[in-house]
């Protein structure tokens, strides 16, 4: 019955110190279910299996346990795209079969320009990128669907479909 669900004990502590998130034990909740494991009689394995799992349940209704999939931290990912979240990206589980997010695509929505004459460009998912460089984009209008990827050291391209060069663009929202 294992799923690719995976369970984080979400302490206040570990966002504010690197080395305890990096080094997250395993909640006692979840523990005690792996424990039950180790029972050999059929009768005690249940009756044990039976109560740890009530616990983890409400640990988990409490707010002490959170259960993370792999399609939830992709999602998030995918909505943090561009931010610098290091105490989030911590308590995310390392699936090691699977890349982090690298790239998003949406459509531009609306392109405005700016005081600075740089460009903000809002997009369907929600998120607003601003043009970092100073070229002129003439190859990127609203209703193109664009792809934002990682860039050189921490920086973002933003990739249109009628080709051309990339705009360097940051995340605004």
């Amino acid at each position: 019955m294992r799923r690719n669900i995976v369970v984080i004990a979400l302490a206040a502590f570990a966002a504010s110190t690197p080395a305890l998130a990096q080094e997250q034990p395993t909640p006692p909740s979840l523990e005690r279910v792996y424990e039950c494991a180790n029972l050999s009689d059929s009768a005690e394995r249940l009756a044990c299996y039976d109560t740890a799992v009530a616990a983890l349940r409400t640990a988990q209704t409490g707010g002490q346990v959170v259960a993370i999939d792999r399609a939830s931290v992709e999602n998030l990912q995918r909505q943090s795209f561009g931010f610098d979240l290091p105490a989030v990206q911590r308590l995310l589980p390392s699936f090691g079969d699977r890349a982090v997010v690298e790239s998003v695509e949406a459509t531009v929505e609306r392109i405005t320009e700016l005081q600075s004459g740089r460009l903000a460009f809002r997009l369907s998912n929600g998120q607003v990128w601003h043009q970092v460089d100073t070229e002129r984009v003439r190859n990127v209008r609203e209703g193109d669907t664009i792809t934002i990827r990682d860039a050189a050291l921490g920086s973002f391209l933003m990739v249109s479909p009628r080709g051309g060069r990339g705009v360097r663009v940051r995340r605004q929202n």
